[in-house]
């Protein structure tokens, strides 16, 4: 046995740190290979939404998922599942793009068949609600 010193401060178990908890979205991070998880896998299979984990990850690249909430009343009444949509987000530095830039950024509401494109200007909450084919109210 080793002699104990006048000054050896002994802890106890409650005095110990322990590491803090992480979150369920840390947790699912760490396991998602880099931010891919499997949404490339989600892509290919015939499914109308993507799964809790895929759903938090796809945050991270700008993307959300959600039910949509004007068909939301209706279809609970038909005993109808939920409607998925999805919204995602664009960086457009000064909040103007041009007719070319506008146009890269467009196909996929028609080729994924949006039924809405809302655009957000600068400070301003208001939300804009513009009917597919009314490119022009943006600059």
């Amino acid at each position: 046995m080793s002699p104990v010193s006048k000054n050896a401060v002994s802890l106890s178990s409650a005095e110990v740190q322990a590491p803090p908890q992480r979150s369920g979205v840390e947790t699912i991070k760490e396991a998602s290979r880099q931010l891919r998880g499997t949404i490339a896998l989600e892509l290919v299979t015939d499914t109308d939404h993507f799964n809790d984990q895929n759903k938090q990850l796809l945050k991270f690249h700008g993307t959300y998922q959600q039910d949509d909430r004007d068909a939301r009343k209706t279809r609970r009444k038909e005993g109808a599942g939920k409607d998925y949509i999805f919204m995602v987000r664009c960086k457009i530095p000064g909040g103007r793009l041009t007719a070319k830039q506008y146009l890269a950024i467009d196909p996929p509401r028609h080729s994924i068949a949006w039924r809405s494109q809302r655009a957000f200007e600068g400070d301003d909450s208001r939300n804009q609600s513009m009917p597919p084919d009314d490119a022009g109210r943006l600059r």
